[in-house]
């Protein structure tokens, strides 16, 4: 398995690479989630992807064309942010 991470900003991150199992994947973790007291794991994870299963959890409701787009992803998260927060 091979594993990036990349920081997209102070709060999200990206984690990708390749899985032998599920093949190509996609996470999102997002620090405010995971302190937010409604992440029951406290990891933060708002979004995953893989080649295999597709979404298996997508809490910004993204669709796999944005999965292309930093900029579209930190703007799914900070939409799913706001509503949680306020």
């Amino acid at each position: 398995m091979s594993r990036e991470i990349k920081q997209l900003n102070d709060t999200i991150n990206i984690v990708r690479g390749i899985d032998s199992i599920i093949g190509y994947f996609i996470d999102m973790t997002d620090s405010r989630y995971a302190e937010s007291g409604r992440d029951k794991q406290g990891e933060g994870y708002i979004m995953e992807w893989c080649q295999t299963f597709g979404f298996t959890n997508n809490l910004i409701k993204a669709d796999v064309e944005d999965l292309a787009s930093q900029e579209r992803l930190i703007k799914l998260a900070n939409k799913f942010i706001g509503t949680i927060l306020n």
